[in-house]
């Protein structure tokens, strides 16, 4: 080791000035014995400094030896780091760009050997990325340390490899060489890839979806938006980008638009709403969320949407009027018979029939416990036949609890789901009861009119016939004549017969008044 090899120096060091010192002077032992010949003086005085020197330069010995076995330590230790680091670690010439040393991550990196890479020249193995030269590798100062960014490794592999690269000036042995030291970086260049790809799908998704959809910054900046966005609002792109939402479209201010971003970004909420906007007479439903950058928030028109709910809303207020306010019941049944509808006309009449409210429940076991068993039965059996498909026509008689008898007709209609089964039954009845009344005073009428005919055609006509022939052969020139007395009994009994027939028909008259 070169350490080790070099520790002999010193010690020779102090054996050369000691004895230097030793020779020139008289004085390296002052304290001979008088009796001593000057020749044995200057002998003891010599011995006695090289021995001084001896012990001196053996103790620096073994000092520089502990000293260099502990520098020879750790130039191993360093050189292990050095060799074994996980980082890629090579010596450059500063000036002409040759390989001098590279560790194991290096040369496994670059799928080579040490002597294969010494001989090519750095600009062989690196290639820069996008805004990197190779002249920045080498514009560092001594002692500095410096980020040079994404660099491509050259290899033999096929597969690309790319680190994240560093480079220092340092000495080493009064040459100055450039360290260049990187990490695989191909794993984040994937992920970057990875991630590059995903967004432009996502933004070739959210291009074609039907939403608008926009992303803001923490200040209201347009950062991206879609085309769905752009057509709603009948603008383009150029126009919307990095400009503040609220300076584009100022009327929004006044909407809920303005407090629920706010309140976004100022609370990192998720909030979905809708509103109106009055500068393009739409109605519209937003989502809106929080990210790390400020917010995304998607929207739909659903003005067509809110004029189809409020038909329906005023479609549905017209059917409950005509359904709340008609005099004849109806009611919708499930399958279970369970009661789901009932207008008030219905209620009323199972109130005044069956005597309970329909709030306190409907099942047919229940109404069967009721007086009115044939009512009821008659019910079921609509019932039974309608959920077998079958639309059926019911008329039914009935008694009040106040005693009035009255009668219902009405139709049990089956509603059929989308797959074409029973899902439930839709019932109506109307109290029918005057109008019979009437059909049997009309009918009734009839008959009497009918009679009154037959009274006329048969009673009447016959004593008028005969009347009218008993006239002719009346002898109106001679009055006395016998046959004039017998034609005039005649004409009496016609008479009578006619006033009978009349009497008839008058009574037949009264009674139909």
């Amino acid at each position: 080791m070169p350490y080790r090899k070099n520790s002999w120096r010193i010690p020779v060091l102090f054996v050369v000035l000691g004895a230097v010192w030793v020779v020139g002077t008289r004085y390296g032992l002052p304290f001979v014995p008088a009796f001593l010949g000057p020749n044995t003086q200057e002998t003891l005085r010599l011995a006695a400094g090289l021995c001084f020197v001896g012990i001196a330069a053996g103790f620096m010995f073994v000092l520089q030896h502990r000293y260099a076995q502990r520098l020879d330590s750790s130039a191993t230790y360093y050189h292990s780091l050095y060799t074994e680091s996980p980082c890629g670690l090579i010596l450059v010439n500063s000036v002409t760009g040759q390989i001098i040393e590279a560790n194991n991550a290096a040369l496994t990196a670059f799928t080579g050997t040490l002597a294969q890479i010494q001989k090519q020249h750095l600009e062989a193995l690196f290639e820069p990325t996008v805004g990197q030269k190779l002249a920045m590798l080498f514009d560092v100062q001594p002692g500095a340390f410096k980020q040079c960014g994404i660099w491509k490794i050259n290899r033999a592999q096929p597969a690309e490899f790319f680190v994240d690269l560093y480079t220092s000036r340092i000495q080493i042995d009064d040459q100055e060489l450039l360290l260049l030291g990187f990490i695989n970086a191909t794993p984040t260049i994937t992920a970057q890839r990875e991630a590059s790809s995903y967004a432009d799908q996502l933004f070739e998704m959210q291009e074609k979806i039907s939403d608008a959809y926009i992303v803001l910054d923490k200040t209201y900046h347009v950062k991206r938006v879609n085309q769905a966005f752009l057509s709603m609002l009948g603008v383009n792109r150029e126009y919307m980008l990095g400009n503040v939402i609220w300076d584009l479209f100022p009327d929004s201010t006044k909407t809920k638009f303005y407090t629920n971003y706010q309140e976004v970004l100022s609370n990192g909420v998720s909030i979905h709403f809708e509103d109106y906007y009055p500068h393009l007479n739409q109605w519209y439903r937003v989502s809106a969320y929080p990210t790390p950058e400020g917010l995304v928030a998607y929207a739909r028109d659903i003005s067509r949407e809110k004029r189809d709910v409020a038909r329906l809303e005023e479609s549905e207020r017209n059917l409950n009027a005509v359904l709340l306010n008609t005099t004849d019941a109806i009611w919708y049944l499930d399958r279970d018979l369970a009661l789901v509808f009932a207008n008030p006309a219905y209620k009323n009449i199972r109130k005044q029939v069956v005597g309970l409210h329909t709030d306190e429940g409907f099942s047919v076991a229940t109404d069967a416990n009721t007086n009115h068993l044939e009512f009821i039965e008659t019910l079921q059996l609509a019932y039974k036949k309608a959920l077998a498909g079958q639309q059926v026509n019911i008329q039914l008689s009935m008694q009040y609890k106040n005693g009035k008898v009255a009668t219902l007709e009405g139709l049990i209609n089956p509603v059929l789901n989308a797959a074409g089964s029973v899902q439930g039954l839709g019932c109506f009845a109307r109290d029918v009861t005057d109008k019979i009344r009437a059909e049997n005073q009309i009918r009734l009428k009839n008959e009497r009119l009918r009679n009154i005919a037959w009274y006329q055609s048969h009673l009447v006509r016959g004593p008028v016939a005969s009347l009218l022939g008993l006239v002719r052969i009346f002898d109106f020139k001679n009055p006395a004549e016998a046959t004039n007395i017998e034609v005039l009994q005649h004409v009496r009994t016609m008479a009578e017969r006619l006033d009978a027939a009349v009497r008839s028909i008058v009574q037949e008259t009264d009674d139909t008044a």
